[in-house]
C-alpha cells in the first residue's frame, strides 16, 4: 500500500496491461508519471490472465473482477467496487482517465455515493460526442462535470468539442496530449535507409484529421535532403512514397542569330 504521509491518486480503468491500445498506455504513463511526482498511486484494472504475468509497476496495481470491455456488466461491477470502496478513498484523489469507469460514475452521482476525494477526468474525443447526442446522458454528464475538479483532455481538438457541448467545463479544462511511452528511448530504431527506399507508414487509427497521419506525411515531404548536392528529396503526402528531384536541368542551348 502506497505511503500514508503521501499524496493518494487512484486512477480506476477498464483498459489497461496487456492491453495495448491508446488509452492503456496512456493510463499506464500517466500513473508512473504522478508516481516520479511523489503520488502514492493506485490504479484498479481489469482482471489477468494467469498466463500473463504482471510487469514490475513503479506503483500498485489491484486486478478487479472486469474484463476490461465497457458491456453493462462491467459498468455494473465497476460501480460496486466504486461503492464497497468509497470510505477507502477519504482525502483522495480519484482519476478517471478513460470511458469505462465514467460510465459507471454517470450512474451513481444519482445516489450520491461518488468517491468523496477529489475527482478528475480525462476525455479522449470520441466519447465527448456520445456523452451528448442522448438527452438523458447529456444531463448526467452535464452534472458529473460540476462534481469534477479538473478536467483534462488530450487535444485541442477535444477541448474545443468539449466547450461547444458542455460551456460549463471551461474554467476546468486543461490540456494533456499524449506522448511517447517511457520505453521508446530504449528501443531498437531502424538503421539509415537507402537512398529511394521506400517508406511505410503503418497506422491502427482510423484516417481523420484529428489523428496526425497528414501532419505526419507532412514533416516526412519536408525532412532535408541526404542525397547529392541539389537535389529535392521528400515525401508523396498522397502515396506516402519518397521521391528523389533532380536538380533543375540547364536551359536547352538556343541556335545563335544570324
Amino acid at each position: 500500500m502506497p505511503d500514508s504521509a503521501q499524496p493518494r491518486l487512484v486512477t480506476v480503468t477498464h483498459e489497461f496491461f496487456p492491453h495495448r491500445g491508446g488509452i492503456a498506455v496512456y493510463t499506464a504513463e500517466m500513473a508512473a508519471a504522478a508516481s516520479r511526482l511523489g503520488y502514492g498511486v493506485e490504479v484498479w484494472a481489469p482482471r489477468l490472465s494467469a498466463r500473463v504475468a504482471e510487469p514490475a509497476w513503479p506503483f500498485q496495481v489491484n486486478r478487479l473482477n472486469i474484463d476490461g470491455s465497457h458491456s453493462l456488466l462491467n459498468q455494473w461491477r465497476m460501480a460496486r467496487y466504486l461503492l464497497a470502496h468509497r470510505e477507502h478513498w477519504e482525502d483522495t484523489l480519484v482519476y478517471v482517465p478513460e470511458p469505462g469507469p465514467l460510465l459507471s460514475m454517470l450512474f451513481l452521482q444519482f445516489f450520491d455515493i461518488l468517491p468523496p476525494g477529489k475527482l478528475f477526468i480525462t476525455l479522449h474525443g470520441s466519447e465527448i460526442l456520445k456523452l451528448a447526442l442522448r438527452p438523458l446522458m447529456r444531463a448526467s454528464a452535464r452534472r458529473l462535470f460540476q462534481r469534477a475538479d479538473r478536467i483534462s483532455v488530450v487535444s485541442r481538438y477535444a477541448e474545443r468539442l468539449l466547450v461547444d457541448l458542455f460551456p460549463s467545463t471551461a474554467p476546468k479544462v486543461v490540456l494533456t496530449p499524449g506522448a511517447l511511452r517511457a520505453d521508446f528511448a530504449r528501443a531498437r530504431l531502424p538503421g539509415p535507409r537507402a537512398p529511394g527506399e521506400r517508406i511505410v507508414i503503418l497506422t491502427v487509427a482510423r484516417i481523420h484529421p484529428r489523428k496526425g497521419q497528414l501532419r505526419v506525411l507532412q514533416a516526412l515531404k519536408a525532412l532535408p535532403s541526404r542525397s547529392a548536392p541539389g537535389s529535392n528529396t521528400g515525401s508523396s503526402a498522397a502515396t506516402g512514397k519518397r521521391t528523389t528531384n533532380p536538380p533543375s536541368a540547364p536551359p536547352p542551348p538556343t541556335r545563335a542569330s544570324r
